[in-house]
């Protein structure tokens, strides 16, 4: 078994008279480059798509291939990003009904960029997005207003469109062996915790993470199993339990 970590970064950026180009990065010349105009409310298929480089097959698994799908991120702002997995959309809104997607404001590529930074998913998508063999699956993205045209000089990163797309892509295993590896992986945990002595991080008015690390680090912990949910604007833990060994 192969575990390969993969990205995929799709941009709107052209040679002068091109819209879109195979199974590669186009070679830019500066002053001879502009960026594909997008449409509101049109989503572009970053993978299939005619806008940008593609590719010329979708983002299909062979039987024996899994991807856990982690990270997503767009840029502007006003670009989202929608995960699909066969003709199952991942985002959705509270009543059920299909979204755009996640927007450059809440997940910016690159973090930071115009002042915007990543608070709530910091770690990625929680839960991960599992994609099982033989399944097909890509990303599109929606402008939520016309994002225009622009040429040669005037062509900057501030203005190209971007979308980021992070994941682990597992070779050699079937749908029966990864069900396994999970229930395996959870069997050593339940374990390790039985004889693992436990403490507590305070997190209250800090974040998360560091405070974790800090409580580890006091503990003088040389392996250590602590979970919980990513700090967010509207959820936040106060305190995370910690289970260590010296």
């Amino acid at each position: 078994m192969a575990v390969r970590r993969q990205a995929f970064e799709w941009r709107n950026v052209m040679p002068i008279g091109e819209t879109v180009i195979l199974n590669n990065h186009p070679v830019l010349v500066p002053n001879n480059v502009h960026t594909v105009p997008l449409r509101a409310g049109i989503p572009y298929d970053i993978f299939v798509g005619n806008v940008g480089n593609t590719l010329d097959v979708p983002g299909e698994l062979k039987a024996f291939q899994y991807i856990v799908l982690d990270a997503v991120a767009v840029s502007p702002p006003t670009l989202q990003a929608q995960i699909y997995v066969n003709t199952t959309r991942y985002f959705q809104n509270p009543d059920r009904t299909v979204s755009q997607g996640i927007s450059g404001n809440i997940v910016p590529y690159p973090n930071g960029k115009g002042g915007i930074i990543n608070y709530d998913y910091q770690e990625g998508l929680q839960p991960a997005l599992y994609i099982s063999p033989l399944q097909v699956w890509g990303v599109e993205v929606t402008p939520l207003e016309d994002i225009p045209e622009y040429t040669g000089a005037d062509v900057t990163d501030a203005n190209i469109a971007f979308c980021y797309v992070k994941y682990l892509l597992i070779d050699g295993v079937d749908e029966r062996d990864g069900t396994r590896g999970t229930r395996d992986a959870m069997d050593k945990i339940k374990a390790f915790q039985k004889t693992a002595k436990k403490t507590y991080a305070g997190a209250k008015g800090k974040g998360t993470i560091p405070a974790v690390k800090k409580e580890i680090k006091l503990q003088g912990a040389t392996q250590y199993y602590a979970k919980w949910q990513s700090d967010s604007s509207s959820y936040k833990d106060d305190s995370v339990e910690i289970w260590f060994t010296k």
